[in-house]
């Protein structure tokens, strides 16, 4: 009898801890900060507010499965775009005096737009990757206004 590869890699099932696309209300808010999440949250300030163009680029998050990157992501989000009433009592949990000092000086004067995109989501060159991030741009939009209308080479494709 042929032995199969089955017999001996078995693969769990996936459960995500944490989906950024489908969060409950205030989960993100269970989120504990670590030194880790507070570099990443440092890295991910300068990249949006930097003056010198060198240092505003994309923030990559890398870690084994389950060690909370989706779920520090979401925070950072919520930190950059939610009402600033919502998040006050989460900026209290940063537990270094500069930076809580430092997004709630940035978050009383400016709100950031989030567009959020998971996966590769089938955009395995640039092209693919450009029309996913207009589809997933053009959807955060009309979640928000839904009258408004969105130009981009995506819709200039349809019509």
């Amino acid at each position: 009898m042929a032995t199969k590869y089955s017999d001996f890699i078995h693969l769990q099932n996936f459960l995500p801890v944490y989906d950024i696309l489908e969060e409950g209300v205030s989960s993100w808010q269970s989120f504990i900060p670590t030194a880790q999440f507070n570099e990443m949250l440092q890295r991910s300030l300068t990249a949006i507010t930097s003056s010198e163009i060198s240092k505003r680029r994309s923030i990559w998050v890398r870690g084994t499965f389950g060690t909370g990157k989706s779920h520090a992501s979401a925070v950072v989000k919520h930190l950059l775009c939610d009402d600033f009433d919502s998040i006050k009592t989460y900026i209290e949990n940063i537990n270094d005096p500069a930076l809580k000092s430092q997004v709630r000086n940035l978050r009383q004067n400016k709100r950031y737009f989030a567009v959020t995109l998971k996966g590769v989501q089938q955009a395995y060159d640039i092209p693919r990757f450009t029309l996913s991030l207009q589809r997933e741009v053009s959807k955060a939009v009309k979640a928000v206004v839904p009258d408004f209308v969105v130009n981009s080479d995506f819709t200039a494709a349809i019509n």
